[in-house]
C-alpha cells in the first residue's frame, strides 16, 4: 500500500527502469536474490532488492480479495461470523497491518503537503 502511494512514478504501465528497479528480482529459498534491483529501496532501515510493486502484480485475487474485505471492516463488518474476538487472528493480524500502512501513507503525504506549503509560503506550511 505505502509503496503504491509514495512511490507513483513507479508505473507499472510505462517503466522502462525494470532492472534498476528489480521488477523480476526472485528471492530463492536460501534467502539470496535472483535479478536484484541495481538501485535498491531503503524501507523501514531494510534494503529491498525488488519493486515493492511485485506482490501486487504477482497475485492480483489475492490483494483484491484482502483489499475487499479491509474495506468492509473499515465498515464495521467482520470477515466471520461472531464478534472480533472470534475472527481468524491472520484477518486481523492483516487488518492491523494495513492500518499502519494507511497511517504511514496519511502521515508521509501531510508531510509531503506541508514542505509544499512552506516552499510556497502558504499558511500552516511553516511551524
Amino acid at each position: 500500500m505505502v509503496a503504491l502511494m509514495l512511490l507513483q512514478e513507479r508505473d507499472c504501465a510505462v517503466c522502462n527502469r525494470q532492472a534498476e528497479w528489480g521488477c523480476h528480482a526472485r528471492q530463492s529459498a536460501d534467502a539470496s536474490w535472483e535479478r536484484k534491483a541495481a538501485l535498491p529501496l531503503r524501507i523501514d532501515h531494510e534494503e529491498v532488492f525488488r519493486c515493492p510493486r511485485r506482490p501486487i502484480k504477482d497475485d492480483p485475487a489475492f490483494w483484491r480479495r484482502l483489499l475487499f474485505y479491509y474495506g468492509m471492516f473499515k465498515k464495521g463488518h467482520l470477515p466471520d461470523p461472531g464478534a472480533v474476538a472470534e475472527q481468524s487472528a491472520r484477518a486481523m493480524q492483516l487488518f492491523g497491518l494495513l492500518e499502519d500502512a494507511v497511517a504511514m501513507c496519511q502521515q508521509e503525504l501531510a508531510a509531503r503537503d506541508r514542505q509544499a506549503q512552506a516552499k510556497c509560503g502558504l499558511p500552516g506550511g511553516g511551524s
